[in-house]
């Protein structure tokens, strides 16, 4: 499989294989189909078909086809095929075993693959590809083009496994609705057909289909009911040639696939439907909602609890969370509403601040998951694969990108617009969703510039930005509406070819269909083309005019008919730009008349291009005859400016601190001819020291040209953070330098060059080297300048390909022994190590923001080199906490950021302890003084978890001694207290008391103490009555005289006593007083 792989042999449908997952499959549904037709309402049909044991029922000639055509060996065909074909099974039961057996036999072969053999997976996806390609061969499936850059590919169906949606979409405006059913029908069963001719069939209770078709209404596109639909019964074959209908699914009725339930509407949060929420989104809640059911009947113990959230329950919930378009508020929403059912069986009150719950343990919070935050974590995640990959989901990602951008009519990139201002320019799709995600958690995002819609004429401006500025932004949509229906983008695309006249179709209500541009399907109102005529009248003048002309022609226009004429206009010649075919027109008569010279169509063929130097802006009449209204010059492309030299070249690329440190032995004049003739060798190492500094890493290389014998060196040394500085993103940083050498170099050949070997000590950088097509794993590392890295090697004109040396093998051979690219990578070692030693010397680092990075996340004004996890999190989080510690008086907001909270992370967050991070810059400069081989990230660490023993000793005794209740209520210590208390009260005088009183000290002390506390306090009252009693004048004595003090006849034990008492009832009071008061906060 891996030579298939590589080979390219897999189709792009296929997503049950090697680097695609599930989620994978869900998203080329939703983004590649159902938003796709919910953007251009287009008519459009999706058809769920599940095939029936896949695995077991393939006919054996068609998988030995298959398998022969993606180049397996033949005898291991027949040693597979055979296995499974003769294969016997024998049933074994209390009774016995079955000797006979059953299976196949010559003659009678078993069919099928043998579920759950190594081989099955793989042969399936042999056999299915033979089943796609008859399917594309019989020109079924959906051509998807580009909405700006035409880029054309067809995705025919999306599969995993048995799992399979077939694809259909009306690209043709004069279908009907008919027509495009009995296709889809035709489609449908031509597919059935080929899965029964390699021995399988559909089970038709598990196939449906979804049908996608628009009204207007006011001028809004909506998705019709079936009721509005026409009546078509959709069937399949099976078996004996019975044809079976299918079930056809509502547009808002999710159907659960592969774990993640979908649907063509996902209605976004509005004010008629306040709660809405998309089916996924209430599926994972409810996983929740059952887990907390089990586990409030469960004997678990809490700490056991929140094990089992984080282990099981979490990662449940979130899967496929990818895919679900709810506004972040209402995911918080819905998660709030579940957290605080959940909080009593986490051993948390319910009643705590909302803030608390989310925040992350690293501020002291409850550490819960915000499932909002991981829903745009996940999309990046998720994104960040596919970005820029040029093949399969990487060209559905672009394909949906562009649409958006046609869509709204935004220059630049659309993700660093404000979504509240012009997110209502968008239709509710997966990427409106996210664009909304990352304006609400403050994240940038910045691609590449090969993102930007190309500018047509020079001063050419885009016609949203010109409009919407001079427009009440409530008719924005109503504006963007009729700019769909008239295909405009760029203002060049309004004006006639003198680049000022603005076009008269433009103001009238015909669609325009001449612009190669994708534009969404409108049936704007009147009232929608009043503000478009107001909003063209702004813009240009009462004359129809811009006031600024537009400049010479950059590049072609974006027309689906190109009209150019020759340099003394005695011909013209129509162009179509997706075929390139020619029509030539001739003038109609030598005399002109006052409306100009017409041209009618020639039968003639036409001269060459290069006799057509002008582009025309043309004028057609009814009897297709038609005239040139202005004239162009065709675009110019200039080379002046253009970079001789390989230094040159270098020194015009982006981010220049990367070449401080780079040695071309010249102008570089031999790299290109090294490159051009194959004799270079090419070899770079990293470095990273992470007892000197464990946020810097650095990397060297060396190019070697062993016909001129010259050396060109590079190095250069980074700063980032103990997170993301390694080795291995040193090395990674020196295979880019490599990469962009030669990027420069190859603009500089102008014959073919030979193939690049380049060679480096670490396998990572190798098979990234390698496999540059391939997508990136969930949670790669240093993925940022891995796909730098990737998409420079992808963009060279010549192959590449990576060797692994051994590094470091100077210690053990000698010099003379070493091979020429071990030679070099010990030179390339040295470079790293002295670059880093360079940095720490100078203080001069690189910047992190690549040359051609395509894929750029900024959180909290940083670039993200590392997880993109603890950024979004740290960064939220910060924000949150800062906000709700404020508001709480627990540290104001101009104190927070003294607070080494990295420190507190990474010891034990849960305990409110922190140390100021003054203290750790002081401790961590005395550290390189003493030489010490303590790292600073230990010594917080450890720091912190001393204080954290400490406070937590103290907790621990307060708990045993103060608040833990045991008998009678009451705490150890109050226990301890009440003895001592009956101990003193017995050493009494009688003669201090009354005579009445004096049974009081008879009573038997043992029995008393082995009682309850209450019998002692009721005891030690008495005691406390009868003292007082004693010391008042027997005038004086009454029911309200307990607290008067012993006379000065008693003796001086007996008052001792008497005070001891008294002081015990006054703290006994006050902690009375506290634990209500404590209880009172608790409850508000």
């Amino acid at each position: 499989m891996s030579d298939i792989r590589s080979s390219n042999l897999i189709p792009a449908e296929q997503f049950a294989t090697t680097g695609k997952t599930a989620i994978d499959r869900v998203m080329a549904k939703q983004m590649g189909f159902f938003d796709r037709a919910n953007t251009l309402h287009i008519t459009s049909a999706v058809d769920s078909v599940d095939a029936f044991q896949c695995y077991d029922a393939v006919h054996h000639a068609v998988c030995s086809v298959g398998l022969q055509a993606h180049r397996v060996p033949l005898a291991f065909i027949l040693t597979y095929l055979a296995t499974m074909a003769e294969m016997r099974f024998h049933l074994r039961t209390g009774f016995g075993r079955d000797e006979e057996g059953f299976g196949g036999t010559v003659g009678h072969y078993f069919g099928g693959l043998g579920q759950g053999s190594g081989g099955a997976a793989s042969a399936w996806q042999v056999v299915s590809g033979l089943m796609l390609g008859a399917y594309k061969r019989a020109d079924y499936g959906v051509e998807m083009q580009m909405a700006w850059s035409a880029f054309c590919f067809v995705v025919a169906a999306v599969l995993f496994v048995d799992d399979c949606d077939l694809l259909h979409m009306c690209v043709d405006p004069d279908m009907s609705d008919y027509e495009f059913l009995a296709r889809k029908q035709r489609a449908m069963y031509f597919w059935a057909r080929l899965l029964m001719a390699s021995g399988g069939s559909l089970r038709d209770i598990k196939c449906s289909c979804y049908l996608l078709m628009y009204k207007f209404v006011n001028g809004e596109a909506r998705l019709k009911k079936m009721r509005e639909m026409p009546r078509y019964e959709f069937v399949i074959p099976v078996f004996d040639d019975v044809d079976q209908p299918i079930e056809q699914l509502e547009v808002d009725t999710a159907m659960k696939t592969l774990g993640v339930f979908t649907a063509p509407l996902s209605a976004p949060k509005t004010k008629s439907n306040p709660d809405c929420r998309s089916h996924h989104l209430a599926y994972m809640v409810d996983k929740g909602e059952k887990w907390r059911v089990k586990v409030s009947s469960s004997k678990l113990t809490t700490r056991d609890i929140w094990f089992s959230f984080f282990q099981s329950t979490k990662p449940s919930m979130s899967f496929g969370i990818v895919p679900i378009m709810d506004p972040p508020e209402v995911v918080e929403e819905a998660f709030q509403s579940l957290y605080f059912r959940c909080l009593p069986m986490l051993g948390v009150n319910r009643y705590i601040t909302k803030g608390w719950r989310m925040l992350p343990c690293r501020f002291q919070g409850l550490g819960l998951p915000n499932m909002a935050l991981e829903k745009l974590l996940e999309s990046l995640m998720w994104l960040q694969r596919h970005w820029d990959v040029g093949k399969g989901m990487g060209l559905v990602v672009r394909e949906a990108y562009e649409r958006l951008q046609v869509e709204t009519g935004l220059s630049g990139n659309v993700f660093l617009r404000s979504f509240s201002t012009y997110g209502c320019l968008a239709t509710h799709t997966w990427y409106k969703v996210f664009w909304e995600y990352l304006d609400h958690y403050n994240v940038r995002l910045e691609i590449g510039d090969g993102y930007d819609v190309p500018a047509v004429r020079e001063r050419d401006q885009v016609f949203m930005e010109v409009a919407l500025p001079q427009t009440p932004h409530s008719d924005w949509p109503f504006l963007n509406r009729v700019r769909h229906h008239k295909g405009i983008f760029w203002l060049s695309q309004l004006t006639h070819a003198d680049g000022i006249s603005i076009r008269q179709s433009c103001l009238d209500r015909s669609r325009s269909t001449d612009s190669s541009m994708i534009f969404p399907r409108q049936e704007p109102t009147a009232s929608n083309f009043e503000v478009w005529r107001r909003a063209i009248y702004t813009i240009s003048s009462s004359t129809l005019c811009l006031q600024v002309p537009l400049g010479w022609f950059r590049r072609l226009p974006y027309v689906k008919l190109l009209w150019k004429v020759s340099r003394d206009r005695s011909a013209l010649v129509c162009i179509t730009t997706a075929t390139n075919g020619r029509t030539l027109y001739l003038p109609s008569t030598s005399i002109a008349t006052r409306h100009g010279r017409r041209y009618v169509r020639s039968a003639r063929p036409p001269p060459p291009i290069s006799a057509f130097p002008f582009i025309a802006s043309i004028i057609t009449y009814p009897d297709r005859s038609v005239a040139i209204h202005s004239v162009a010059l065709d675009p110019i492309v200039s080379e002046e400016d253009r970079p001789t030299t390989l230094l040159a070249t270098i020194k015009s690329f982006p981010n220049q601190s990367l070449w401080r440190y780079i040695d071309l032995d010249g102008d570089g004049e031999w790299i290109v001819d090294g490159l051009a003739r194959g004799t270079l060798a090419i070899v770079h190492d990293g470095s990273f020291m992470e007892h000197l500094d464990p946020a810097v890493c650095s990397a060297g290389g060396i190019i070697f040209c062993h016909v001129a014998c010259r050396i060109a060196t590079f190095s250069a040394a980074e700063r980032t953070d103990s997170n993301t500085a390694s080795n291995y993103r040193g090395e990674l940083l020196g295979g880019l330098l490599a990469a962009l050498i030669l990027k420069a170099a190859s603009s500089l050949i102008s014959g073919d060059a030979h193939p690049a070997v380049l060679a480096c000590d670490n396998m990572g950088v190798v098979l990234h080297g390698n496999e540059r097509h391939r997508s990136l794993k969930e949670a790669q590392s240093q993925a940022d300048i891995i796909r730098c890295f990737r998409a420079v090697l992808a963009g060279l004109p010549f192959a590449i390909s990576y060797e692994h040396v051994y590094g470091h093998q100077d210690d053990n051979v000698p010099w003379e022994s070493l091979t020429l690219l071990q030679q070099l990578n010990t030179i390339a070692d040295q470079l790293a190590k002295e670059a880093i030693w360079k940095a720490f010397d100078t203080g001069y680092y690189i910047s992190s923001n690549f040359p051609f990075e395509s894929f750029r996340i900024i959180i909290g004004g940083r670039k993200v080199t590392s997880s993109i996890r603890s950024a979004l999190y740290n960064d939220w989080g910060s924000r949150a906490a800062r906000t709700l510690f404020e508001q709480r008086n627990i540290i104001s907001s101009s104190n927070f950021d003294l607070v080494c909270w990295d420190a507190v992370s990474q010891a034990m967050s849960i305990y409110p302890r922190m140390i100021p991070q003054s203290l750790v810059t002081l401790q961590q400069s005395f550290l390189r003084q003493c030489g010490s081989h303590w790292k600073i990230r230990t010594w917080s660490s450890h720091c912190v978890q001393y204080l954290l023993n400490i406070t937590h000793r103290q907790w621990l005794y307060r708990n045993a001694h103060i608040y833990i209740k045991k008998l009678d209520g009451m705490t150890e210590g109050e226990h301890h207290t009440i003895i001592d208390l009956v101990k003193d009260m017995m050493l009494v005088d009688p003669a201090d008391l009354l005579p009445c009183h004096r049974g009081l000290l008879q009573v038997d002390f043992e029995r008393l103490g082995e009682g309850s506390a209450v019998d002692r306090k009721l005891w030690l009252t008495k005691m406390h009555s009868a003292i007082a009693a004693a010391a008042a004048p027997p005038q004086c004595v009454g029911p309200d005289d307990d607290d008067s003090a012993p006379s000065s006849s008693q003796s001086a034990y007996t008052r001792l006593a008497f005070r001891s008492y008294e002081e015990y009832r006054r703290h006994s009071g006050i902690m009375a007083t506290k634990r209500s008061n404590q209880a009172k906060r608790v409850r508000l």
